[in-house]
This record gives C-alpha cells, structure tokens and sequence, in this order.
C-alpha cells in the first residue's frame, strides 16, 4: 500500500477527463489528484504498518493509532467512492449525449 501510494504521487496517477462532473474540473492539475489518492493510501498504509508493529513489539498503544488511520481511511474512501460512483456515470452520460453536464 505504500508503495501505490507514492506510485500516484511519483506517476501523476488518477487524473480525471475533463469529462467527469466533479473531479473532472481538477484534471488539469494532476498533481492534486495524485496528492489525494497517494495521502489516502499513505494513511492505510500507515495504518497497516503500525498495526504490525503493535503486534510485533506487544505494544497494545499503538493499536489505537492503527484503528484510527483505518477509521479516517475508511470514511473518506467510502466518500470517494460515492462520488465515483456518481461522477463515472455522469461521465458516460456526458461521453454518450455529447452533452457536459455539471453538478
């Protein structure tokens, strides 16, 4: 997860067509995009490894910080993929109308 998560960063990845009602109005910065999604993995991927670590070294403290990066990664993934959900089909509204329709 850390990985991908500074691949988007490194690569510009999840840039959006300008297409999309929503995130496509941000396509033409694909470094905030990346930002986004490399922080949103980062804080999984935070998670993950201090949750190992809290496991490893018995220290039952660290669980809390664990719990809470998956908690917060949660939420704000569960957001995200609501909004992908609608902004895709907007998307392919707007590419099989011709039509740029904005919410």
């Amino acid at each position: 997860m850390a990985v991908l998560a500074s691949s988007f960063v490194r690569f510009q990845l999840g840039a959006a067509p300008p297409e999309e009602p929503i995130s496509g109005r941000f396509g033409h910065l694909p470094l905030l995009e990346a930002l986004f999604l490399g922080g949103l993995w980062g804080i999984v991927a935070a998670g993950a490894l201090v949750f190992a670590i809290a496991l490893w070294t018995e220290r039952p403290g660290l669980l809390r910080w664990a719990i809470w990066a998956w908690v917060v990664g949660g939420v704000v993934f569960v957001l995200f993929g609501a909004m992908n959900f609608y902004t895709h089909i907007g998307m392919y509204y707007n590419l099989a109308h011709g039509t740029m329709h904005q919410w």
